[in-house]
């Protein structure tokens, strides 16, 4: 507990016995707010004037919440005495006043004074109040705005571009967290706002190409009556921005990326070139493939099937001899089918088997020399299939080629046949 020596000053002036009151014409009025900052020290000026043969008996000074009082000092008979928690923070100074030095932001709310006096007429008791508002010291220790540029010119892979970094402060909040926010001016002009920060301070990156000049940095308007600015800290820091260095850089990587992006389309330009010519290539091949077909499809007569790429062919379903075949195909301006080629002897046993004939004739016979099969031109076969052990003439009168395939056995191979049986056939056109 601490002691002081109460002064009162007492005022002898004349009025009436029955208006006795406490002048407190030179204290703060009530709920009056003082506004200090964190770490100040703080005085609470109260100042009383008691009346003619009125006396100053006990005074209190206590800190209220909205549920509780807690008394921070009091005096009583001259002798003031602090409490607790204010022992040591505490002092009187003068008849009302008292002071408390280095505030917390715990110690915002409202105080108030409590005076009793003693005259003649009795006990008065009169009480003041007053709000005291701590705010946080957010600045370094000289409380002003510093601005630098932090380092040159460095790549940005997100942007991909070059960028120069500034920075305002050095703020510390109690909390670590920003209370009030910076905006920048640009050289145009322009206003730029912060909210990138980090230890302190709140940064702003400019891409290139960056306007070269004076950089400001300030706390706007609307957020200084939560600061604790000294007087001037309506002065603006500011930083001389060279954008000569960034924007060259930025140059030359444009540059550079331009030339690779050009070498990179001239490449692709020369695969698609490439692509193009071997499409027309291949398209002259396939209008050319189109032609000679459409030519021959348009030669090949109705219900005849294009095979190769000059050959029409026509199953004939009804059942006859050889020679009668034989007729009949070059009575539609056709041979009996003369196969030359593997290929070719395939797709005409595909056909026959689709048609499910037992055997039919092929353009093939001996009938003028036993033993020498010729086509009906009178020509020696190209191709021949013959199955393993034919022809073997084994009745004597086996003239005439055959397909059959209803024998598994002899699958697309040729037999020799009596060339008087009946039996389907197919014919050959060359158009």
């Amino acid at each position: 507990m601490g002691n002081c020596r109460l002064l009162v000053l007492v005022l002898l002036f004349a009025l009436n016995k029955h208006s006795y009151c406490l002048d407190w014409s030179d204290s703060p009025q009530n709920d009056d707010v003082l506004s200090v900052c964190v770490g100040d020290d703080v005085t609470f000026p109260w100042v009383f004037l008691t009346a003619a043969n009125e006396d100053a008996k006990d005074i209190k000074w206590q800190y209220e919440t909205n549920s509780t009082s807690k008394l921070i000092a009091f005096n009583s008979s001259g002798e003031c005495e602090t409490s607790g928690y204010y022992s040591h923070r505490v002092s009187y100074e003068s008849n009302g006043s008292l002071s408390m030095t280095d505030v917390t932001m715990k110690d915002s709310g409202m105080y108030s004074i409590s005076v009793e006096t003693q005259d003649q007429n009795g006990v008065g008791r009169y009480q003041r109040s007053v709000a005291l508002q701590v705010k946080d010291s957010i600045l370094t220790e000289d409380r002003k705005v510093h601005v630098r540029q932090e380092g040159g010119a460095k790549w940005d892979n997100t942007t991909s571009t070059f960028t120069l970094t500034l920075s305002c402060g050095t703020f510390r909040f109690t909390d670590q967290q920003p209370s009030v926010q910076v905006e920048w001016n640009n050289p145009t002009g322009d206003t730029l706002n912060s909210t990138d920060y980090s230890n302190g301070r709140f940064y702003l990156s400019l891409s290139a190409p960056v306007v070269g000049g004076t950089y400001t940095c300030r706390i706007p308007p609307n957020h200084l009556s939560h600061t604790c600015l000294t007087d001037s800290r309506h002065d603006n820091d500011f930083v001389l921005v060279d954008s000569v260095k960034v924007n060259v850089l930025q140059t030359i990587f444009e540059q550079k990326t331009l030339r690779e992006e050009d070498e990179k389309l001239k490449a692709e330009n020369e695969k698609l070139q490439s692509a193009v010519d071997k499409l027309k290539e291949e398209d002259g091949k396939l209008n050319e493939l189109l032609s000679r077909i459409t030519k021959v499809i348009d030669q090949c007569p109705r219900s005849w099937t294009l095979h190769g790429e000059s050959s029409c062919y026509k199953y004939i379903s009804t059942a006859t001899t050889w020679q009668a075949a034989k007729v009949q195909c070059e009575n539609m301006g056709a041979s009996l089918v003369e196969i030359d080629s593997q290929a070719e002897n395939s797709f005409v046993f595909k056909m026959v088997k689709s048609k499910r004939a037992k055997e039919a004739w092929l353009g093939l016979s001996d009938l003028g020399e036993e033993g020498v099969f010729l086509l009906p031109s009178g020509q020696l076969p190209a191709f021949t299939k013959w199955h393993s052990g034919e022809p073997n003439d084994s009745s004597k009168n086996e003239d005439c080629a055959v397909f059959m395939p209803r024998r598994s056995d002899f699958s697309d191979r040729w037999n020799d046949a009596p060339c008087g049986s009946r039996n389907p056939f197919v014919c050959e056109q060359h158009p």
